[in-house]
């Protein structure tokens, strides 16, 4: 498993290292690696890679950018959802670190509270009754019902590329060959699939070509033989152009 990038800063030269590491590390017939952002036991990827729009956007790239490498990538609950690492007051943590040390290591209930099913329903529709962890107030705005109706929110990106990533699979090798990009951008090429990720604050273009077949914000285009690519989003390119 490539626990790394559950650590890294938002930094193009730290996630290429990262991914290189992990793709020389496992080989060989039948073998993949595996790839995370979040578990159950560190602050969730949104709130690490810098919270609010900023890090909800830069997870959205972060996602474009595993779901094209090769091997298993694995998703923490919640994630689809784009839930932040929450803040509970003391009296409602659970976790034995936050207990046995007196409260000196706040421990892992930020990311472990319950997910949002309904707006407007008590607990956001997890439970009748009260959870184990306390519903974040305002938390509904991440519910599920909210996100199935905008085709923009983060659960839909995470159906639409998944969806996409079952498709081309099979006809991708199982290894990846770096393309020569500005810095602080990473691209990398599995035969038809090209993906993109621009990990800077302003916007680049590289040249590419092909179909634009999914990106993670929706001012990113292809023009004139380029790739435009706004502050912090990823783009996948089909060289087959489907």
């Amino acid at each position: 498993m490539a626990f790394a990038l559950i650590r890294a800063r938002w930094d193009s030269n730290l996630w290429r290292r990262s991914i290189n590491v992990d793709m020389q590390a496992l080989h060989g017939p039948g073998v993949a690696p595996s790839w995370t952002l979040s578990n159950h036991d560190v602050v969730r990827h949104v709130t690490r890679l810098g919270g609010g729009s900023l890090g909800q956007a830069r997870a959205r790239a972060a996602l474009l950018l595993l779901l094209g490498l090769p091997g298993q990538v694995f998703l923490y609950q919640g994630e689809e959802l784009g839930l932040e690492e929450a803040d509970l007051p003391p009296e409602a943590r659970q976790d034995p670190l936050f207990i046995h040390t007196e409260g000196r290591q706040a421990g892992r209930d930020g990311c472990r509270v319950p997910l949002p099913w309904k707006k407007g329903e008590p607990n956001a529709g997890f439970s009748d009754e009260p959870p184990w962890l306390p519903m974040p107030r305002g938390w509904d705005r991440f519910a599920v019902d909210v996100e199935e109706a905008s085709a923009s929110s983060m659960l839909q990106l995470y159906e639409r590329a998944l969806a996409i990533r079952r498709r081309l699979v099979p006809w991708l090798p199982p290894a990846i060959g770096w393309r020569p990009a500005v810095q602080g951008v990473l691209a990398y090429e599995r035969e038809r699939l090209t993906v993109a990720c621009n990990f800077l604050s302003r916007p680049v273009a590289i040249p590419a070509g092909g179909a634009l077949v999914i990106a993670s914000d929706p001012l990113v285009c292809l023009r004139d033989g380029e790739l435009n690519l706004p502050a912090n989003s990823a783009a996948w390119l089909d060289a087959l152009g489907r």
